[in-house]
């Protein structure tokens, strides 16, 4: 595996030592953390609405920014005030001289993020990875995720967090927290669903949910796709036979 090009650290280590400085405000939120390939930045916008839109206040980091840095931090879709930015920029950087480390930009957008949700009190924080899933700046907040989400995943940032597609699922699948709960959307590689069970039957989560698809094309009648809902509890990703939750739930969904 080739190392890291410049501007991208794959530890949280620094990223650690500096939030030690702050008094660990990551361990204040309720993280919803989202990693694939494809697709992780329109989930989270759209777990971020229907928790909205159920009464939560909630904080959304996602990457990149569309016009300038600040745009990836949003509280209930109200980008962080330039003014407050700035106030957060001069406590990171003051943060990370006493910790006597060096954030990468990444870094110092994810303690951004952290630094506002935690002042905003923010109900739930959902993020985005950046890049990979175990070792990213994202997962500073291992110990405050409730939920992992992992969307399609399939060949990048090859030679940085794998030099195949096992590998870098594997990466990918290391957001998954034991005794928390996991939600796997549709998958095209066998590999990678192979990755995704061992992972969850290593980790033992407490819920894993996978979705398949069972009907690709809609209709007129029928707006859209049709899926199937397994649901698991500990072991696998194939539901238990024997537990009335067993019985697969078929909804409609986007």
């Amino acid at each position: 595996m080739s190392s890291p090009p410049a501007g991208i650290n794959l530890s949280c280590a620094n990223l650690h030592q500096t939030l030690a400085v702050l008094d660990h405000p990551e361990k204040r939120l309720k993280v919803i953390q989202v990693a694939g390939t494809n697709g992780k930045g329109s989930v989270c916008a759209c777990i971020a609405s229907v928790l909205r839109h159920a009464g939560y206040k909630v904080g959304r980091f996602t990457s990149p920014h569309l016009v300038e840095p600040r745009d990836s931090i949003v509280v209930n879709d109200a980008v962080i005030p330039s003014t407050v930015w700035d106030d957060l920029q001069r406590r990171g950087e003051e943060a990370q001289r006493d910790a006597q480390v060096l954030l990468t930009s990444f870094e110092k957008l994810t303690l951004c993020a952290i630094l506002w949700f935690d002042q905003e009190q923010v109900d739930w924080a959902v993020l985005e990875v950046g890049v990979g899933g175990a070792r990213d700046a994202t997962s500073v907040c291992a110990a405050s995720t409730l939920v992992s989400v992992l969307t399609a995943v399939a060949l990048d940032h090859v030679g940085l967090i794998g030099s195949t597609l096992d590998e870098i699922a594997e990466e990918k699948c290391g957001i998954f927290r034991p005794r928390k709960a996991v939600v796997v959307g549709e998958q095209r590689y066998p590999e990678v669903v192979s990755v995704v069970r061992q992972t969850v039957q290593r980790v033992r989560p407490d819920v894993a949910y996978s979705v398949l698809p069972v009907a690709r094309k809609a209709s007129s009648a029928r707006p859209f796709s049709t899926y199937e809902v397994t649901w698991s509890h500990r072991t696998s990703l194939t539901p238990p036979t024997d537990t009335p939750e067993a019985t697969p739930i078929k909804s409609n969904t986007l």
